[in-house]
């Protein structure tokens, strides 16, 4: 099983984990390892994740990279302005382990995970937060897209949300608008002045007049 990966889903049990191991042969008897991490107290240490196991591999070994934790087989990336005018379905497409962009399309269209902050949205678009996921062989694009809905959601409430809340800005214009300003800003330090000039253009009803609004519209 040196080249194959092994995966231990979340939630396995220690027995479960160390029959599978026997089954697949990385580990020849399970005895040697049931008491050692019944004595060492080690069996809640174990992480779910996929592993590489090198041949020939002690009973210890097994045990030390269950305890460090699994590899990640791919990594996806969400840039910023990733949404303005562009359909993420083909960031989840892009991933090996996601083959069914069905599924993929089907879990943006569940507001479900997003609702609690946004009731008036139709899919996830703007939602995904920008970042690196990891990707392991039993990811599918739900829990891929829930993760980075989590991440939304942990950002908004710790840094944005309170200052959102004083200038009375609802959470969709503040995902709207900064989608818009990544678009249009070529340089960070344009950010700023590119958000002026579009809240600036909102509290006089002006139409805001720029590129990225028809790009997205024609999509």
């Amino acid at each position: 099983m040196s080249a194959k990966v092994v995966n231990i889903a979340e939630g396995s049990t220690t027995e479960a984990t160390i029959a599978k191991l026997k089954d697949l042969g990385i580990i020849r008897h399970t005895w040697p390892l049931k008491l050692y991490i019944k004595f060492m107290h080690q069996g809640s240490l174990i992480k779910a994740g996929d592993y590489y196991f090198p041949s020939p591999v002690s009973p210890l070994m097994v045990l030390q990279q269950l305890e460090s934790g699994g590899q990640a087989l791919a990594k996806l990336t969400i840039v910023e302005a990733g949404h303005v005018g562009m359909s993420p379905t083909p960031w989840l497409r892009s991933a090996a382990e996601l083959k069914n962009a069905d599924q993929a399309l089907a879990s943006m269209n569940d507001t479900t995970s997003i609702a609690d902050l946004d009731r008036h949205v139709s899919n996830l678009e703007g939602y995904l937060f920008p970042d690196t996921y990891f990707v392991q062989s039993n990811t599918t694009a739900k829990s891929l897209i829930q993760t980075a809905v989590d991440h939304f959601h942990e950002v908004w409430i710790n840094q944005l949300a309170q200052s959102a809340l004083q200038k009375q800005i609802s959470i969709h214009d503040v995902v709207t608008i900064a989608s818009i300003v990544e678009t249009e800003a070529k340089l960070t330090d344009e950010r700023p002045i590119v958000a002026s000039v579009i809240y600036n253009r909102l509290k006089q009803n002006m139409p805001l007049s720029v590129d990225s609004t028809i790009v997205y519209a024609r999509n």
